[in-house]
């Protein structure tokens, strides 16, 4: 059904027309002439002014989307432009960063360690080149450079450069011990006690270890009137050679092995070196033993010489510790009869004759008595 007054298309059961709000009576269906062609002029009209209003909708939109799609070409140039301004504020300080940090020698002798820690030895020796080149006189990119020229097997180089290095200023103990790894690897023991031997009190206190301590004997050297042994105290992880002709030990000399030494009578000299793990010698030890071996008392006999009668006895006193030998009308010696309790004087007239030895061997004087028995 359509509104009699307006035309516009009015749905079923609806009395209020919803464009022109005139109420609709409702009839029956009939339509005159004049309604017909009234209804005709205003659906005429009614489809004019939708089709104008679908082609305003239409221009508007597409103005809309023209506008759109300048605005998205606008936005696209404005990241396009900061994309470039980015990329070339990146390389700007990256190319600053790069010039900066090749003239750093902070930043070139870190990376260099850092990459040679790494094992990247390529790496490691352009940026130590790089902060030699800023600072030839920098230690401890030297100290880098001996290192590295140690790991790919240049020894000779590198130890030149620790001595060097170690001239310049004796108190780099890094390079003292890199100098002595060097040393024992190669078994140079020599060169390792001459380098300590060669270095300040404070060094050769900080490698204590390296230099054995000269031996300590026991007792000490003196003079003695007795036999006597010695000993040489314990040196742990140390060989100890010694010689008793009073000769510098050597390698070649006899080995120490804890047992005492015996001294003789007379001079004794005595020399002993240390020998530690790390193959390095110390110093000689030398002592001088004197041993004078005391004679013993001569023996006491009694009687006194004289004439005694026949069955007269004679006794001998012997000091502590020694054994006395006698004999009559000649010397007496270690091979004649020992002295045990009182002796028979034989008849006539006879020297009695009387020696003592002790335990070390020594003799005493001769004692003698002549008896004449009848």
């Amino acid at each position: 059904m359509t509104c009699p007054e307006c035309g516009a298309v009015i749905a079923d059961g609806e009395v209020i027309c919803p464009l022109c709000h005139k109420e609709i009576e409702l009839v029956s269906e009939y339509h005159s002439v004049e309604t017909l062609i009234r209804n005709k002029n205003v659906l005429g009209r009614q489809k004019k002014e939708k089709t104008s209003e679908r082609y305003r909708e239409i221009i508007s939109q597409s103005r809309e989307n023209t506008l759109k799609r300048k605005q998205n070409k606008l936005l696209v140039m404005i990241s396009v432009f900061c994309v470039i301004l980015v990329i070339l504020l990146v390389f700007g300080v990256k190319y600053y960063t790069d010039i900066r940090n090749k003239n750093d020698f902070n930043y070139q002798y870190s990376h260099a360690r850092t990459a040679f820690e790494n094992g990247d030895v390529e790496g490691a020796w352009a940026f130590l080149n790089q902060a030699l080149h800023l600072d030839s006189a920098s230690v401890s990119a030297r100290e880098l450079y001996a290192a590295m020229l140690l790991k790919e097997g240049q020894s000779g180089e590198a130890e030149k450069l620790y001595k060097t290095l170690i001239k310049e200023d004796p108190t780099l103990i890094d390079d003292y011990q890199a100098l002595l790894d060097i040393y024992e690897d190669q078994g140079r023991g020599e060169d390792m006690k001459a380098l300590l031997m060669g270095s300040s009190d404070k060094i050769r206190e900080f490698f204590h270890d390296y230099i054995p301590d000269a031996p300590v004997f026991d007792p000490a050297e003196s003079d003695f009137d007795s036999p006597t042994k010695m000993t040489i105290k314990d040196m742990p992880d140390c060989t100890i050679y010694f010689t008793t002709d009073g000769t510098d030990p050597t390698r070649a000399s006899d080995v120490y092995t804890g047992f005492p030494i015996s001294l003789e009578e007379g001079r004794n000299e005595i020399r002993a070196m240390a020998v530690n793990s790390y193959d390095i010698d110390g110093d000689i030890t030398i002592a001088v033993y004197n041993i004078s071996l005391a004679q013993p008392d001569p023996a006491v006999i009694t009687p006194e010489s004289g004439y005694y009668p026949t069955g007269s006895t004679i006794s001998v006193e012997v000091p502590e510790g020694c054994k006395a030998y006698y004999a009559f009308d000649e010397t007496p010696d270690d091979a004649c009869l020992p002295v045990v309790g009182e002796i028979v004087m034989p008849e006539g007239t006879h020297i009695f004759s009387v020696i003592v030895k002790n335990e070390y061997g020594k003799y005493s004087s001769v004692v003698s008595e002549t008896y004449v028995v009848n």
